[in-house]
């Protein structure tokens, strides 16, 4: 099996990872409130990510930074940090009252609104990426309005949240090329922790007994989601091309609805099907850019859940 086929396998269990993040997420709630969730499981994702930066600069030798590099690295951690808190903690209060399917498949509108947000530093924006817009929009009415043109409470939270998720990843597109990778999602993740770790403390009520009974929600999404899912992207991106990574992982939000299905017994209606259905070909139509495409400096596929 060549390193292309590894890859590929490695991203298809990445988006598993995180598909099923969703549903044991929303499990995780009945014990910890959202934002005090979200600090904890980033913690462990900081955690997580320590002993395999020290096992590759133990190996390959620990080299000394610029200081340009140094700079790009806590700005970069910084600002990629500051988005990350504020779409995951609005995804975990959303999804308080939003299934795990309905969550899974509106968080993955953050595909086709990272083209958009790159209009503003100059990213061309073909005519598959509006086409595949059109028809997530279309599916995004279906799935979430009902008898009137307003959205549920938590539906509206996870979509807000969704475009701070593509905002990270815009922002994860201009410094990553810039710093090492794995110090940066490292340092990205401390500054998440942190960012929550305040509101949680002043806003939230919590006790021990339930962060123990939280442990393995925890657990599962700051050690797999956050540690294992980033790192398998990191490693897959160098053997596959970008755009398969964005097919492959935009397949999280099947396994969201199917999590949510084994997991919380939650059902679709045919309408809602439907509108996962058009969502989900308006995510694919968007990342069709042609064999063609040339991947430019400063842009890449990275998906963080």
């Amino acid at each position: 099996m060549n390193k292309k086929w590894i890859a590929n396998i490695a991203l298809l269990l990445t988006a598993m990872i995180w598909g099923f993040s969703i549903a044991i997420q929303r499990m995780g709630m009945e014990y910890v409130e959202p934002i005090t969730f979200t600090s904890l499981r980033f913690v462990f994702s900081f955690l997580t990510l320590l002993p395999i930066i020290y096992y590759v600069d133990k190996k390959k030798g620990k080299k000394k930074m610029a200081p340009q590099e140094k700079k790009n690295l806590l700005l970069g951690g910084f600002l990629c940090g500051l988005f990350l808190f504020a779409g995951s903690c609005l995804q975990q209060i959303g999804m308080i009252s939003t299934p795990a399917g309905k969550t899974g498949f509106i968080t993955s509108l953050y595909i086709v609104l990272v083209p958009i947000l790159g209009l503003f530093f100059h990213k061309k924006v073909s005519i598959n990426v509006w086409f595949g817009v059109g028809l997530s929009l279309a599916g995004l009415y279906l799935l979430c309005v009902k008898d009137t043109l307003a959205f549920a409470a938590g539906d509206y939270t996870i979509l807000l949240g969704t475009f701070f998720l593509a905002a990270h990843i815009v922002c994860v597109g201009i410094f990553s090329p810039k710093v090492d990778p794995l110090r940066f999602a490292c340092l990205q993740y401390l500054f998440c922790a942190i960012f929550c770790a305040v509101p949680g403390l002043l806003t939230e009520q919590n006790t021990w007994q339930g962060i123990l009974q939280c442990a393995i929600p925890i657990l599962y999404a700051g050690i797999l989601s956050g540690g294992v899912g980033f790192t398998c992207q990191i490693l897959a991106q160098r053997f596959t091309d970008a755009t398969v990574v964005s097919l492959i992982i935009s397949l999280e939000s099947v396994f969201s609805a199917v999590a949510g299905f084994l997991l919380l017994h939650e059902l679709l209606s045919v309408r809602e099907l439907m509108g996962c259905a058009l969502m989900f070909c308006g995510v694919i139509v968007a990342q069709l850019q042609g064999k063609k495409t040339v991947r430019q400096e400063g842009e890449v596929s990275s998906l963080p859940e």
